[in-house]
């Protein structure tokens, strides 16, 4: 049996702490943690609770048994009766604990292996809880990642940053992506999961999206520095991830114009969001607090000549003339669908001669 050296064991943790930037109490810890279990798994016919503290300074290793004061002894491992108690702490009372400092040599050896066993599992908690904690402060954001494997059931295992495992589950691809690997992307942080399912993992993996409209919107404050700055902000955003996306927007300040700004010069903001996104088409239109005004705006790029709104149905009819009315509702109707899910109105699009028949004019 392997006797652990207490003090190149403590070296090897100074090491482990720098290289993974953990806390220092948490490595401590974890130590004390291991040294216990050792003691426990090296005789588990041995009841007494085992403390173990660590002098920083010296590296001194004290090993103190506890007990719980009591009236009446059950068992003599964990509990000291009152009187004996009393008489080295006259004040002591039923409920509190006696710590007595014992002997190393009296616990036998040490297994070291159980130690490092212990002491490397309880760091791997650590760290991953130090993953879930930055993590579950980045919910919407977005991360770069790097593609590296898929399996049977297409979800794509990912590295974010410095080796935190990620993944993208097959619900939260875009149709059409291909997911190579090596190649680098952008992702949206939905959640950490801590799932403790037969074959599945709950070391803190990173649940990430590449299809949800937070996506596009984070991609855009990345190109737009009014949007960082909250000169110009962004309304309402509608998706159809892989296909085409609408963002409505508006500015706090009257003389900038807001969809200019968030296309850029020669529209090269906009386009760096598209090639990311593989070719995602995006329409990016004026907001107005007007319903009519801003639904004429959503169904761009087709020009809208007659609206009526119904506030009860939240419902707007409007008409366009005959030669843009593919436009209006786009292939597959996927413009008109998107206009409605920005504008949370129904849409119903009529031309000019339906409007004229419906009339008799």
């Amino acid at each position: 049996m392997e006797q652990l050296d207490f003090t190149e064991f403590m070296s090897a943790l100074d090491e482990l702490e720098k290289d993974r930037g953990l806390d220092r109490q948490i490595v401590l810890d974890a130590l004390k943690h291991g040294i216990a279990s050792a003691i426990k798994a090296r005789n588990s016919s041995d009841n007494r609770i085992i403390e173990v503290d660590i002098d920083e300074n010296t590296r001194a290793i004290t090993f103190w048994v506890v007990r719980v004061v009591v009236e009446e002894v059950q068992s003599a491992a964990t509990e000291i009766s009152l009187e004996e108690a009393q008489k080295e702490n006259p004040g002591i009372m039923v409920g509190e604990v006696v710590r007595t400092q014992i002997d190393m040599s009296s616990l036998g050896r040490i297994p070291a292996q159980t130690i490092k066993h212990v002491v490397f599992q309880k760091i791997k908690e650590a760290e991953r809880a130090n993953i879930r904690a930055e993590y579950e402060g980045k919910k919407c954001e977005i991360v770069t990642v790097i593609i590296n494997d898929t399996d049977r059931a297409g979800n794509v295992y990912v590295t974010i940053g410095d080796n935190v495992e990620g993944v993208i589950l097959k619900d939260e691809q875009v149709r059409g992506e291909v997911y190579t690997p090596g190649s680098i992307m952008k992702a949206e942080v939905l959640r950490v999961d801590t799932s403790d399912k037969k074959g599945g993992n709950k070391n803190g993996r990173i649940l990430l999206s590449r299809r949800r409209p937070m996506l596009v919107k984070r991609l855009l404050e990345l190109e737009v520095p009014e949007l960082q700055k909250g000169v110009i902000v962004i309304k309402a955003i509608a998706r159809e991830a892989g296909i085409k996306t609408k963002i409505a927007v508006a500015s706090n300040d009257e003389k900038l114009a807001p969809v200019g700004a968030c296309l850029g010069q020669s529209s090269m903001r906009v386009k760096n969001v598209v090639n990311e996104l593989f070719g995602e088409k995006i329409d990016i239109i004026e907001w107005s607090a007007d319903p009519a005004t801003f639904i004429a705006n959503a169904l761009s790029p087709a020009k809208v000549i007659i609206s009526r709104l119904s506030s009860e149905e939240k419902k707007a009819t409007v008409t366009v003339k005959t030669d843009t009315l593919s436009l209006a509702i786009g292939k597959g109707g996927i413009n008109a669908k998107l206009a409605a899910k920005l504008t949370g109105w129904k849409i119903d699009i009529k031309t000019m001669s339906e409007e004229f028949d419906e009339f008799n004019l």
